[in-house]
């Protein structure tokens, strides 16, 4: 039996708002996520820019899987 843990359900919602954005709005999203990761901040926050960042990407790549984006968010 597993355990969905509050983490899990986090990772969950955030996938589905990011499936709701238009193309446009996911990438100022991750662009977003980006420069949040870059600033200084306290570990915890970057931690969880790093994932949206991370889940952003991946939504970009399930939607267009040939258009890489690379380096832009």
């Amino acid at each position: 039996m597993s355990t969905v843990t509050t983490n899990d359900l986090e990772i969950a919602r955030l996938r589905n708002r990011l499936r709701q954005l238009s193309d446009n709005e996911l990438l100022r999203f991750g662009l977003i996520a980006k420069y949040s990761c870059q600033a200084d901040g306290l570990q915890g926050e970057r931690e969880a820019s790093l994932r949206e960042l991370q889940e952003a990407r991946e939504e970009w790549n399930r939607r267009k899987p040939r258009l890489p984006l690379r380096g832009s968010f």
